[in-house]
């Protein structure tokens, strides 16, 4: 029979992974620029966002290989924890002189969620967002890392006539190019002089994807800003889960799987399946999903009869309407005899023997304690280990090649 675990964070012999998401191309996208008035920039998080996360916006021109050197920065770093995907963030400038004044960020400014800065070491222009008829524009383009190499991310450009993407250096601060990189989150839009755009959300497929955030035509501009809430329409493209992590474990002849949520919405199940050839999968259990949730959640389910050889497993993610996605495909190996081993005495006061044939000579050995710490790791390169320093205990002695581990519990005791 199959054990489910759901939510259990005490299993010592699953090691701790820290989850590093990174933001990418398209992970923001705007929704409202005002340039009258306080200046305004309105963006939605597609994905969750972990918390610290930096990321800068400019109006800056972007010359092909670097920015227009004298415009401001601002710097948006997310909350701690996060923020989930479907968060509308609105950050909004001090007074009308812009957001940047003098190397300096405006007095008031701030961010309806998470904190804003001036980006040291840019330059001293206001990041004002102002529009002057042809041939001039105004853009927006936001990016991480820094300003002598930034990752773009998201870009909107909006022209006083249909205009074309390109820089000048006549107009260095209202032109630019196609930020590096990019390849669909960039948008240009027409506005005949108006200071103000903005995204119709009633205008977009259901669901939209992202690049539909960056198609022209479903944009709007205005002589005069924008106000009030942008519609819930816009965020119907949240996924019911957004998944961090899949992955898989062999315990003894068992194969643990677990997997990490960062936001669910309306999610109703887990559908694990298992396959030996990656082409036909079967149903081997299902656990209850969190529903709604922006926080992070844990899942672990255990396979106790898996295949000899190779075990490829899906999730099939259902929400409470039918609808279903499916997760990467993550795989583990279920030795058939010549790798298992042993251990002895068991318990252990001193010395561990290992009786059994290595993976491979390449074989890594590691002890883990019921905290899911490693406290020993070392090559394979022999049978008996001394453990008199450890303190007395449940661990696991693992060996691991580059395709799978095998793992057997031991007690240390005096």
């Amino acid at each position: 029979m199959h054990k489910n675990i759901f939510f259990i964070c005490t299993i010592f012999f699953i090691i701790h992974t820290q989850l590093q998401a990174q933001v990418s191309e398209g992970d923001i996208v705007f929704l409202r620029i005002n340039g009258s008035g306080n200046d305004e920039i309105v963006f939605m998080a597609m994905d969750f966002i972990p918390g610290g996360t930096n990321i800068r916006f400019t109006d800056a021109g972007w010359t092909g290989s670097a920015f227009y050197a004298n415009e401001g920065h601002i710097s948006w770093a997310s909350p701690a924890g996060g923020i989930a995907g479907g968060t509308i963030v609105t950050l909004t400038a001090g007074n009308t002189t812009g957001f940047t004044s003098s190397g300096a960020l405006v007095a008031g400014s701030s961010a309806s969620t998470g904190t804003l800065s001036w980006f040291a070491g840019t330059g001293t222009n206001n990041f004002a967002l102002r529009i002057s008829c042809t041939p001039q524009g105004e853009q927006v383009l936001a990016y991480t890392g820094t300003v002598a190499s930034p990752v773009f991310i998201s870009a909107i450009y909006y022209y006083a006539s249909s205009g074309l993407w390109g820089y000048s250096a006549v107009n260095a601060s209202s032109t630019t190019n196609i930020p590096t990189g990019l390849t669909f989150a960039y948008v240009l839009i027409g506005t005949a002089c108006n200071p103000n755009v903005q995204i119709d959300c009633s205008l977009l497929p259901e669901p939209p994807a992202s690049s539909d955030f960056f198609s022209a035509a479903n944009w709007t501009s205005s002589t005069t800003a924008y106000t009030g809430t942008i519609s819930t329409d816009c965020n119907d493209i949240i996924l019911p889960i957004s998944l961090l992590q899949f992955t898989a474990l062999t315990y003894n002849e068992t194969i643990i799987l677990k997997w990490t949520t960062s936001t669910e919405l309306n999610s109703d199940h887990f559908i694990i399946e298992r396959s030996n050839d990656m082409y036909a999968f079967e149903s081997i259990g299902n656990i209850n999903a969190a529903v709604n949730s922006n926080n992070i959640q844990e899942y672990m389910f255990t396979d106790d009869a898996p295949h000899t050889g190779i075990n490829y497993y899906r999730l099939k993610q259902v929400d409470i309407n039918g609808d279903y996605t499916y997760s990467d495909i993550v795989y583990q190996k279920i030795n058939d005899g010549p790798n298992s081993f042993h251990v002895f005495p068991n318990p252990v006061s001193s010395s561990l023997n290992i009786s059994g044939n290595i993976f491979s000579p390449s074989a890594v050995l590691r002890i883990i304690n019921t905290q899911g710490e490693i406290v020993f790791e070392s090559l394979y390169l022999t049978d008996n280990i001394s453990i008199s320093h450890l303190p007395d205990g449940i661990y696991i002695l693992q060996i691991q090649n580059t395709i799978s581990a095998q793992n057997i519990s031991f007690i240390k005791s005096e």
